[in-house]
């Protein structure tokens, strides 16, 4: 099965692929192939504008499911955002880090849900590629495609999230500025002071996390719930940026999941 849908897109435009090769300039036999591969960045840009389509929706659906309010049992339509592309949906970008992308309100009774789906999110003016893959769902094609020797999102940061919460602290991550590698390495260190220390606090996560003051920290939860905080240590981000990122990076070119078991590893082998 084509990892695009530029099939799909030709049949819900009232065209051929033939059409669109001829539209944007390519030979039958050389959009087949790109509809089955891993094709460029301009190849992907060139038949998504003969498509009049975003990049991103050439991988996946932009559906409006119909969802049932959890407390009045109402059924009325929620938009899934399958794919956020934040140049041409510029509200999206801060629906997303405010969770209204997410969040499904009831017209007749008002209550709220978040609802965690997967989704992929472009934000192109920080070349930044998100898929995000939150009921664990198989994520093999995407990753493929990724990581590809000539990928379509070359130059791009490129990362596959498996849940929700690891979204937004990409978000937050990237939105001050921070390499997540090294971020990542330093919430390494601190799970190894937990698992010294502090075993009996039941801490099974730590989140990168910026207050409404603009300061950086980690929350450490247990349990759902936040047990502890630990200050951001810049002294010590900016001492690894400086003496390991470029180690870091010659041994992981091509890795689009960097989270807590990455960091181990990675740790390992420095």
């Amino acid at each position: 099965m084509s990892k695009f849908r530029i099939l799909e897109l030709c049949k819900q435009k009232g065209i051929t692929q033939k059409d669109l090769a001829e539209t944007i300039g390519m030979t039958p036999v050389g959009l087949a192939k790109a509809a089955n591969g891993n094709p460029t960045f301009e190849t992907l840009e060139k038949i998504a504008a003969g498509l009049g389509v975003s990049v991103p929706e050439l991988f996946a659906p932009q559906p409006t499911n119909t969802i049932t309010c959890p407390k009045c049992g109402k059924k009325q339509f929620f938009r899934v955002w399958d794919s956020i592309n934040t140049m041409e949906d510029p509200p999206l970008k801060e629906a997303v880090r405010n969770d209204e992308a997410f969040s499904f309100h009831c017209v007749d009774c008002g209550a709220s849900a978040a609802l965690h789906y997967n989704f992929i999110y472009h934000e192109p003016a920080e070349k930044l590629f998100i898929v995000c893959s939150a009921d664990g769902s198989d994520y093999t094609a995407m990753k493929e495609t990724l990581t590809a020797e000539d990928n379509a999102f070359k130059g791009y940061t490129k990362r596959i999230v498996l849940s929700h919460n690891e979204f937004k602290e990409k978000l937050l991550i990237f939105d001050a500025g921070f390499n997540d590698k090294i971020v990542e390495v330093m919430k390494s260190g601190i799970y190894a002071k937990v698992e010294a220390h502090y075993k009996d606090k039941g801490i099974d996560e730590i989140f990168f996390a910026t207050n409404e003051e603009g300061e950086h920290g980690f929350l450490l939860r247990g349990h759902g719930e936040m047990l502890a905080a630990v200050e951001f240590d810049k002294a010590l981000y900016d001492a690894l940026l400086e003496k390991a990122l470029e180690t870091i990076d010659a041994l992981s070119p091509a890795d689009v999941i960097i989270d807590t078991e990455w960091a181990r590893a990675m740790v390992e082998r420095l």
